[in-house]
């Protein structure tokens, strides 16, 4: 069965209103570098960085540490219902190849510095 999308909207609604939302007691800190929009989707979204770690966390959905193409398509889709295949697969692929290379996953690092180089373009 496919796992709930709940928890993805709870991160949604509380980024959405600005919220603090706590972190769990396993996340390592982040420093706090300002405010972000979530590129193509929903673009008028900010995001801070503890929020943006833990829509990770809540994304990565077996705890690895990494976000594979069906975890991140399920979290665009909980903030953008109507992404196409086609845009989440670019989006995916925008993260994980430089160059020739592709990884299989995104990090937290690889996710934070995409949000963060996208929303540039929003400020």
């Amino acid at each position: 069965s496919a796992p709930s999308a709940a928890p993805l909207a709870v991160a949604k609604s509380a980024v959405a209103a600005a919220d603090v939302i706590p972190l769990p007691t396993t996340a390592k800190p982040v420093r706090p570098l300002g405010s972000m929009a979530v590129p193509g989707v929903g673009d008028t979204t900010v995001l801070k960085s503890d929020a943006a770690l833990t829509m990770f966390q809540m994304a990565d959905q077996d705890g690895s540490g990494s976000l594979n193409k069906e975890d991140f398509e399920d979290l665009i889709l909980s903030v953008e219902p109507d992404s196409s295949p086609e845009h989440m697969s670019s989006m995916f692929e925008s993260i994980v190849c430089k160059e020739e290379l592709c990884q299989e996953s995104i990090s937290f690092l690889g996710f934070f510095r995409w949000l963060n180089a996208e929303s540039e373009g929003f400020a």
